[in-house]
């Protein structure tokens, strides 16, 4: 068990696990983990604020306990790290459910199998072979769009951040003019304790306030989708949002609750990873060099 001590450095090592601002100085993030790998590569956290809980850093031990759904659940505990005032005040909003949403990501057997067959074949090579056309225009397009800003452009902010919730949204069957609404409520559900993407505009320690800001950013999600459901169960497409709005688990329809969920997952799960990977990818500088002398790109 480590953290449990406050004068050690274990503590330090522990807060650097939850803390946000480690993970972005990759230095703090690259020497917590490379010393618990050779320290203490499974073992429990003991931070003021938080319930115990276990931090797995080998590779080995994390498909070890992916592969056994049986054992290791995802409907008793958030999804995500919380603390246990966060955790108390969500058990209350949603009858003793830990998380506001109910998705993939909170399923446990039988309904996660159940509901992934929903959309399973929607994502089969063979049905994605068809968007491929589709998403080497969109492609093509911001390819264009850096060519035409000269010398230079920010890859972030004009490619990484815009290029997969274009493909995102033309997969889940969201229109073009609805796309900043849809990247601004996920930059808010990733980001609540970023000041610069949260709805306070601020850094907050305030659980209450905190909590307060996602529940609005998730209740934003859920008087979106309801219009597009009605619409799609009159006039189905092929996008995965009338896969959604006219699916079945069991012979029954979706809950109101979960069809929610699919869609927010949907629109924004892929996204921010993709998103933050591409940017990622480039360095920390984010900037690159276009050349009109050559069709490659070089980062500086």
């Amino acid at each position: 068990m480590f953290g449990a001590d406050t004068h050690g450095d274990t503590l330090e090592i522990a807060e650097d696990v939850i803390d946000p601002k480690a993970h972005g100085d990759w230095n703090r993030s690259h020497q917590a983990f490379a010393w618990l790998r050779k320290n203490t590569p499974l073992d429990v956290a003991e931070i003021e604020g938080f319930d115990p809980f276990w931090v797995v850093t080998r590779h080995a031990d994390i498909l070890n306990i992916e592969r056994q759904n049986d054992l290791f659940h995802n409907e008793d505990r958030s999804a995500t790290l919380t603390t246990i005032e966060a955790d108390r005040r969500v058990r209350e909003m949603m009858g003793g459910s830990p998380s506001l949403l109910r998705s993939l990501v909170q399923m446990d057997n039988p309904d996660h199998m159940q509901y992934r067959r929903l959309s399973q074949s929607w994502f089969m090579p063979q049905n994605l072979r068809k968007l491929e056309d589709r998403v080497r225009e969109i492609a093509r397009g911001f390819i264009e769009k850096i060519a035409a800003k000269g010398t230079e452009c920010d890859f972030a902010r004009d490619v990484a951040f815009l290029y997969p919730l274009h493909v995102i949204m033309e997969v889940l069957g969201v229109p073009a003019a609805d796309e900043p609404r849809m990247l601004k409520l996920t930059r808010e559900l990733f980001g609540t304790q970023d000041p610069e993407l949260n709805r306070a505009g601020k850094e907050t320690a305030d659980t209450g306030e905190a909590l307060n800001m996602l529940n609005a950013t998730v209740f934003d999600f859920m008087t979106y989708f309801p219009t597009m459901t009605e619409d799609r169960r009159k006039t189905p497409r092929d996008h995965l949002a009338s896969l959604i709005a006219n699916g079945a688990v069991c012979g029954q329809p979706l809950g109101h609750l979960e069809a929610m969920s699919y869609y927010i997952t949907a629109a924004t799960a892929g996204y921010d990873t993709t998103s933050n990977t591409m940017a990622s990818a480039l360095g920390r500088s984010q900037k690159i060099r276009t050349s009109s002398a050559r069709s490659g790109m070089s980062q500086h």
